[in-house]
């Protein structure tokens, strides 16, 4: 039974319209049509007051993580929908794109963003295309590396989450796994969370 599978890495540029092209037609070169998407690109810089946010900072935000989105997710709908085909598109939110998280408002903002473009494209592209999101909590990545090295603020942080810990890596690609594969065949248009609780208080 065959146990390994077709690699290719390609970095891109995920605002890059022309860059992302490139990408897909590889992938399709080279491993064959791709009918799953996980759009998982995007920046978190700034933390603190929004009376102090420069516009530089708010751009940067939002061109990766909603501009950045939507490239890719354009692209994969463009190519599922001309061949007829079955696709699964997951981005990439965060309990951020569902609830409030003070003092990382671009952020915050962005990944509601996320939320509302997934909404309508889960009713545009129905039924040739299943969207969701995915919005997790705190996991253990480089990406929350900083406030989990601030004991301070990480004590706070899990004041807030019912379940006491950070999730795994892995625990979230579960749930993407769940999401693109057919025992989530009728579900499209979901903000999947698994943040350990933190929206539902």
């Amino acid at each position: 039974m065959p146990t390994g599978c077709k690699t290719l890495f390609n970095p891109q540029d995920v605002t890059d319209q022309d860059g992302i092209k490139r990408l897909f037609d590889e992938v399709e070169s080279q491993i064959g049509d791709v009918d799953i998407l996980v759009n998982n690109a995007g920046v978190n810089p700034y933390f603190g007051n929004t009376a102090d946010l420069d516009i530089e900072t708010w751009e940067q935000i939002f061109t990766v993580n909603v501009q950045g989105t939507f490239t890719c997710a354009q692209q994969f709908g463009q190519r599922i929908l001309e061949r007829g085909g079955d696709g699964s598109l997951i981005n990439i939110s965060s309990v951020g794109g569902v609830v409030a998280l003070p003092y990382q408002t671009p952020y915050t903002a962005s990944k509601h963003a996320i939320v509302g473009l997934t909404k309508c494209l889960a009713v545009e592209w129905a039924p040739d295309i299943r969207v969701n999101a995915l919005a997790p909590g705190y996991v253990k990545t480089a990406f929350t590396e900083g406030v989990r090295e601030n004991e301070d603020i990480r004590k706070d942080i899990l004041a807030d989450i019912p379940q006491e810990r950070f999730a795994e890596p892995e625990e979230i690609a579960a749930s993407a796994v769940y999401l693109a594969s057919d025992a989530a065949a009728y579900v499209t248009g979901e903000i999947h969370l698994a943040d350990g609780g933190i929206a539902a208080k």
